[in-house]
């Protein structure tokens, strides 16, 4: 039994070439904004100056475990938010998601930000707790840093729009959810206030000195470095608000709560949704879903770091298909089942010289070999390929960057064959992964990668390999 990646790469791929033009295009636009110079640590996710504490200790210690209970609430707001997008678009003024915002834009460089939405010209943030806030008043005591992501949001985008709005799910049933409108008074303070953290954080961690950053948002709470010993909130001061509550109000948005509970009870969706890399290794969803397990996976710093620069160069290239061209294009997915990290750009060649709107990727390739920069690897093209039938796509691309190999990047073009098959195979392995329950049916999935349990660590390793050639392992 073949693996996805073998399996999808062999069957599926017409062809593939390197789009030398546009991979210039990219290459001249890193050199113009100098970003091959940056360390591996240069910029910030917006994120982590909304509680600084956690933040560091994430960067200082990221091999430290999260707790079974943190892992289910994590993975209940992942699932929720998941389903999110396809309430936001239903919005008559939907203007976008997963929007990504350098704040070298508006001159504060070395942060980037990804906010959920936009209606409008507004800016919207969606939460999933366990406690949802029932008035403004109680956002404020209950959850001071989702307040600031979405403040400082404002900062970093160019118009700084001043009425954003941020909901609230609860993350178990009935799912109740409720709507603020978050209104800035004076922008300039909340920007001061964003540099100083900014500022702060990286004195902290150039120093080793956790003690200048306040108290974890999460203290008391379920976070892996309170529980393993690991910092001194106890010991420290509550990160203050004054600034967010002096130079913001906040009220309930009572038409945006009733519009977006009416549209969640309309809008069907599948009870899970499935992510591409659960289709690439439907084994490893398995232990994820079924048994409540999973192989603890560390994103590599540099590598997010560069993938989130060249989103931004590509970005820049202004190939962007309008909203109104994205939303019908997403609503025409052929597998309501999946879950899509989806990124379209408007491609022009001799055969489309209006533009053709297609799916792209972006990876980064830790590798200091450079027989790598002439193939994108089975797994890469095996994920666009199930996107691509997702879509009813016959094209896509990926942008790739080496940062071992000077952040050279590469574009390849893909052409797919057989579109409807792939998607008769990704439907397939769902109803697969809807039916096997036990770890003795667990062989009827296509096995992982090999290099998906290079350390053998995986809690169905027995089980996948009992029948020799049927599982990740070559014995």
């Amino acid at each position: 039994m073949e693996n996805i990646p073998k399996n999808f790469s062999s069957r599926f791929i017409q062809n593939f070439q390197i789009h030398e033009n546009l991979a210039e295009q990219i290459r001249d636009q890193l050199k113009k904004e100098e970003i091959g110079r940056i360390l591996p640590k240069a910029h910030f996710n917006l994120t982590e100056l909304c509680n600084l504490q956690a933040s560091y200790w994430k960067r200082k210690k990221p091999n430290i475990k999260q707790s079974n209970k943190l892992k289910l609430i994590l993975r209940r707001g992942t699932k929720l938010h998941n389903f999110s997008n396809r309430w936001f678009r239903e919005l008559s003024n939907f203007s976008g998601h997963e929007i990504t915002l350098d704040g070298c834009d508006v001159g504060i460089p070395g942060i980037i930000g990804r906010l959920d939405f936009k209606i409008g010209d507004s800016i919207v943030e969606f939460k999933t707790k366990p406690e949802i806030p029932s008035n403004s008043e109680e956002v404020f005591i209950l959850y001071p840093q989702d307040i600031e992501q979405l403040i400082f949001y404002s900062v970093m985008h160019i118009k700084n729009p001043l009425e954003n709005y941020i909901v609230f799910m609860e993350d178990i049933e009935p799912h109740k959810l409720i709507a603020f409108k978050v209104k800035i008074k004076n922008i300039d303070p909340i920007r001061k206030l964003l540099i100083e953290r900014k500022n702060i954080f990286e004195m902290a961690l150039s120093s080793c000195n956790p003690s200048l950053l306040g108290k974890c948002r999460y203290h008391g709470g379920f976070c892996e470095f309170e529980i393993e010993k690991q910092c001194n909130c106890k010991n420290l001061e509550n990160l203050q608000i004054d600034v967010i509550k002096e130079f913001v109000e906040i009220f309930y948005d009572e038409k945006m709560t009733k519009e977006l509970t009416e549209i969640r009870k309309r809008i069907k969706i599948p009870k899970e949704l499935f992510t591409t890399n659960e289709i690439i290794a439907p084994r490893k969803s398995f232990v994820k879903r079924v048994l409540g397990a999973e192989l603890e996976y560390f994103k590599n710093e540099v590598q997010e770091d560069r993938k989130s620069y060249l989103h931004l160069l590509i970005n820049k290239l202004q190939k962007n298909p309008n909203q109104q061209e994205i939303n019908l294009i997403e609503r025409s997915i052929k597998e309501e089942k999946l879950y899509i990290g989806k990124k379209w750009i408007k491609f022009s060649s001799s055969r489309h010289p209006e533009g053709e709107i297609i799916p792209y990727l972006v990876k980064a390739k830790l590798t200091d070999k450079k027989d790598t920069l002439s193939y994108p690897g089975q797994y890469n093209l095996s994920e666009l390929a199930i996107i691509c039938s997702a879509y009813g796509k016959e094209r896509g691309l990926i942008f790739m960057i080496y940062p071992n190999l000077d952040n050279f990047i590469q574009v390849f073009n893909i052409s797919f064959k057989d579109m409807p098959g792939c998607l008769r195979e990704v439907k397939k392995i769902l109803t697969q992964l809807g039916e096997i329950k036990t770890k003795e049916e667990i062989t009827k999935l296509p096995p992982c990668p090999f290099y998906m349990n290079a350390k053998k660590n995986c809690p169905i390793t027995k089980e996948c390999n009992k029948i020799k050639g049927n599982g990740c392992l070559f014995y």
